[in-house]
């Protein structure tokens, strides 16, 4: 794949691109809320004559461990400062290992949208824990509007 560079937005807490490659183009969006949860959206539009299936694989450095159908992970800040409680899950991911992954079919000429979410919560920022559980469960549309 490719990227449209002259397409590219990029600011302090968001981020744009389009992606082109053989039989499939790709529009990313990340952005950052107020209360550290950083949500990705990926627009997989199949440029194909025939149904094909995309398979989106998701990881996080900071979160690796199984829970349930979200990955966790603990980091410890310098000097104590704090402790860092990422959450990492996605709109029907499933955890593979170490990884979030989602297949979907995508008919010729359509668009599927995958929405993944990685909540940095501390107890400092009590509502870093309900912006990610708000975040999760909206549409990526809805997340993207309330954003």
């Amino acid at each position: 794949m490719s990227e449209s560079t002259t397409a590219r937005r990029q600011l302090p807490s968001y981020y744009d691109a389009t992606y082109t490659g053989t039989g499939i183009g790709v529009h990313e969006i990340k952005y950052i809320t107020e209360n550290d949860v950083m949500v990705a959206q990926l627009d997989v539009t199949n440029t194909n004559s025939v149904a094909q299936s995309i398979t989106v694989t998701g990881s996080s450095p900071l979160a690796g461990t199984a829970s349930g159908s979200e990955l966790t992970g603990t980091v410890a800040t310098t000097n104590a400062l704090t402790t860092v409680h990422p959450r990492f899950s996605g709109d029907s991911f499933s955890v593979s290992g170490s990884s979030l992954t989602r297949t979907a079919s995508i008919a010729a000429g359509a668009t599927g949208t995958f929405k993944v979410q990685l909540g940095m919560l501390v107890d400092e920022i009590p509502t870093s824990a309900s912006d990610y559980q708000r975040y999760r469960a909206m549409t990526a549309a809805q997340a993207f509007t309330d954003q």
